[in-house]
């Protein structure tokens, strides 16, 4: 299914089903499946860990919108599958996207320059890097 949700002064496309999300701008995409995430249009990236693993992946260009006439409305549950937190700060925006069980991902967090993946530090994570994508994979 795919649907628009509010981004900067216009829309970014999600595009999703029970078993992957995506999240489209003009110049960046990434997706989250059950056990990897693939990000389009990355810079670099780090992990950190405390009780939980965090993973910073930074994109190359500021997540941009796509504009377009009439007023798109946010989302809080994309059907059953995912729950999503909207926030406009001063600063910037955020958006919060609560996986469902079966992913080995938490949470995903992103705003205009990095995203952010959250999972169980027991989990361990390969990446693949081939161009501008990279690939993170969690065992």
């Amino acid at each position: 299914m795919r649907r628009k949700i509010p981004w900067k002064n216009g829309y970014l496309i999600v595009d999703y089903t029970s078993e992957y999300l995506k999240i489209i701008s003009p110049e960046t995409s990434f997706e989250v499946r059950p056990r990897t995430v693939i990000v389009n249009g990355y810079k670099h990236y780090r992990e950190a860990s405390n009780k939980k693993k965090y993973i910073y992946v930074y994109f190359r260009e500021e997540l941009k919108p796509y504009i377009g006439d009439g007023e798109v409305k946010l989302i809080q549950r994309l059907m059953d599958f995912y729950e999503v937190r909207y926030v406009k700060t001063y600063y910037d925006e955020y958006y919060t996207i609560i996986l469902p069980g079966m992913f080995f991902f938490e949470y995903i967090v992103f705003n205009s320059e990095e995203l952010l993946v959250v999972l169980s530090s027991k989990k361990k994570s390969f990446y693949e890097e081939i161009d501008h994508m990279l690939t993170i994979y969690v065992v």
